[in-house]
């Protein structure tokens, strides 16, 4: 268009009420303007005289071939001209250059009409462009009443230079930016989402880890046009075009789409705390076919069961999100196991138990607060790739105990151990706790473990002097070590050198050092009791710390042929539930207690798997037995079967012997250890 001001769009778009003006909606009729129509073209002109101010300069050219090229609409009522639409056709899209309505015939619906025209004869167009000035607020808000959204802002062309707003009206069709023929699940995000993405705020870095590879692998996120409308009224221009910039990134749901009020009213009852926009927002994710509503608003994440019941659309913080998609992706890991066959269960923090976890495991006791457990909890809920929270739970699944773990190279930092009991099995259980931590340093690779609680209790400190941590400037270390090593390297050519390394760098082995080493036989039911491996459910409070503790008894009638520090592998004998026998774990023998039986059973009750009257059968006739004082018990992923062990004594030429407990070679040992153990 020659001589024209391309973005002052339109002087006022009535805010049409429809019911209230329908007789006179339905009187008007929308034309192409005939460029041979020189009585209809005068009152169009007229139209434009009048709102000259706002639409801008245009010559009688510019209306002209318009007119002919069939972009000038007309609304008419009989022979007056009430209203007219002006447009241009650039690159698939329709940009509305000038839509002025007849002051007396605004609010009769006149310029929703030529809008509805001019996308039932150009609906093959992606959408409606418009430029409005800024300060012209009616207008923008007529603008969106019609179902424009804002898409950016920029400086006009004036010599003021007003700031100008740009509005789309998208028909819906598919383009290249569709989220279609992807398998991913599709996610809206509210507008404080998209607010963390872009903008520094206190919620921004945990709702930043959203835009992780391994998240967007499985989740499309979206907008919609409620992202656009609050984007646009954010108070400064850097604000506005941020945001809006950001909208261009995601695919845009139920694009071209109203939303029917019953719609809005479903959601409304369903969370009548959230406010409007929230309730569009909902409302634009379910129409546009999203799983997932992300936000980290208050009063619609307390609507989300009532929400996912009424449309099954699933309303998650940023956090939970990423906890959902971990437990989809690792399921394995939030699964109850059973520690050690006892009513505790262990397993990653599942959505949705935030306020559980705080609420049990928070340690007021040492000053700690809530606000201050949820800091680094929510962190780590944030990072399921290096962070994770682990649970222990009750027969009834009640937290009773809990870790906030973050991996950082070849370091395992435990922010937070912490447990809820405060019975004769805490100890126990913390000990299981703080030893797991182990494992899992090792299986992770880690070659420390950290624990950097700072307001840990003595009940946890206790368990980590036990388990070999040193006290440092920055928390409490201990070393991981794997395999095997020489006892030269290390400094540990003594027997009892040997075991103190490898109970501080468990699970390393010491090689050369000729730590005794013993195949020792157990009845099948007596290896349940001591290593949990079969579940059982119905176990008393006694039986829980028995089989949660690091330390263990085993009694025989006699000790073992070297009754000092020494390795113990447990050859569990065949049972009638089709086991056959085979090596199933390894021990730490620390110590032996020879004394009467009574004695014994009082002395290490909590930590036997022997009842009384099986101890003192055990005793006869000398009237004495043996306690076998037992540490750092590691269960076998892979046992070493009588078949493997047949075969291993026919390679070494050497009888087999199951019958009571047998010397093992230094190099049997390791060839054993390395096929059954993760940790070799």
């Amino acid at each position: 268009m020659t001589g024209a001001e391309p973005t002052s769009a339109d002087a006022e778009p009535p805010g049409d009420d429809q019911a209230a003006h329908r007789d006179s909606v339905s009187a008007i009729r929308i034309e192409a303007l005939s460029p041979l129509d020189s009585r209809m073209l005068a009152q169009v002109l007229k139209l434009h005289r009048a709102a000259k101010q706002v639409l801008g300069p245009m010559p009688t050219e510019g209306f002209t071939e318009r007119a002919a090229a069939g972009t000038l609409l007309i609304a008419l009522r009989e022979t007056t001209v009430l209203g007219y639409v002006l447009f241009d056709l650039p690159a698939h899209r329709i940009a509305i250059r000038h839509l002025s309505v007849a002051r007396a015939a605004r609010r009769q619906g006149v310029g929703r009409a030529l809008i509805a025209a001019v996308r039932e004869d150009f609906g093959n167009h992606n959408g409606i462009h418009v430029r409005c000035r800024r300060s012209f607020v009616d207008a923008i808000r007529a603008w969106k009443s019609l179902g424009f959204s804002p898409t950016g802002e920029r400086p006009g062309r004036s010599i003021e230079g007003h700031p100008l707003t740009d509005l789309f009206l998208d028909f819906g069709n598919p383009t290249l930016f569709s989220p279609r023929g992807d398998e991913r699940v599709l996610a809206a995000i509210d507008q404080n989402v998209l607010a963390d993405f872009v903008m520094e705020r206190d919620t921004s870095r945990s709702t930043r880890e959203l835009l992780s590879d391994w998240v967007q692998d499985q989740v499309q996120f979206c907008v919609t046009d409620q992202n656009r409308l609050e984007s646009d009224d954010c108070k400064t221009a850097e604000e506005r075009t941020s945001l809006l910039t950001a909208c261009d990134a995601y695919p845009q749901l139920a694009r071209g789409s109203s939303i029917d009020p019953a719609l809005l009213r479903r959601i409304a009852s369903r969370a009548p705390s959230a406010g409007a926009n929230d309730h569009r927002h909902i409302a634009f994710a379910y129409m546009g076919g999203a799983r997932y509503m992300i936000t980290n608003d208050a009063e619609l994440l307390a609507a989300r069961e009532a929400l996912e019941l009424e449309l099954q659309l699933t309303v998650l913080s940023p956090v939970d999100l990423l906890a959902t998609l971990d437990q989809h992706r690792r399921g394995n890991l939030y699964s109850p196991v059973a520690l050690a066959g006892t009513r505790f269960h262990s397993r990653r923090l599942r959505a949705g138990e935030e306020r559980n976890f705080l609420s049990a495991l928070v340690n007021p006791r040492n000053g700690e607060s809530f606000a201050q457990l949820r800091e680094p909890l929510v962190l780590a809920r944030s990072r399921p790739e290096s962070d994770d929270v682990e649970v222990v739970t009750d027969s009834k699944g009640d937290i009773v105990a809990g870790t906030i773990c973050s991996q950082h190279d070849r370091e395992l930092v435990v922010l937070r151990v912490r447990t809820r009991r405060r019975d004769r099995s805490s100890a126990a259980l913390v000990r299981h706790v703080i030893g797991q931590l182990r494992v899992k340093a090792s299986c992770s690779g880690c070659a420390t473990v950290r624990v950097a609680d700072p307001h840990i209790d003595d009940i946890v400190q206790d368990a980590l002097q036990a388990e070999a941590f040193v006290l440092a400037d920055n928390g409490w270390i201990c070393a991981i070590g794997r395999g095997f090593v020489a006892a030269l390297t290390v400094d540990a050519a003594t027997i009892d050198a040997a075991t103190q390394h490898e109970r501080c760098r468990w699970p390393e082995k010491v090689i050369g050092a000729e730590i005794p080493t013993f195949r020792v036989p157990i009845e099948a039911a007596h290896a349940e009791d001591l290593f949990g491996v079969q579940l059982t459910e119905q176990l008393s409070l006694e039986r829980d710390e028995l089989t949660l503790s690091r330390e263990h008894v085993y009694y025989r009638t006699r000790p073992l042929p070297s009754p000092g520090p020494s390795r113990v592998l447990w050859y569990v004998k065949q049972n009638r539930n089709g086991w056959l026998g085979g090596i199933c774990g390894l021990s730490y023998l620390t110590e032996t207690d020879v004394d009467r039986p009574l004695t014994l059973h009082r002395r290490y009750a909590r930590l036997g798997v022997y009842d009384r009257e099986r101890l003192l059968e055990l005793g006869r006739p000398s009237g004495r037995a043996t306690a076998l004082l037992l540490s750092d018990t590691e269960v076998f992923a892979s046992p070493f079967g009588l078949s493997d062990l047949r075969v291993l004594h026919g390679e070494l030429r050497a009888p087999l012997q199951l019958q009571g407990p047998q010397r093992v070679p230094e190099h049997v040992f390791c060839r054993i250890y390395e096929q059954c153990s993760i940790h070799a």
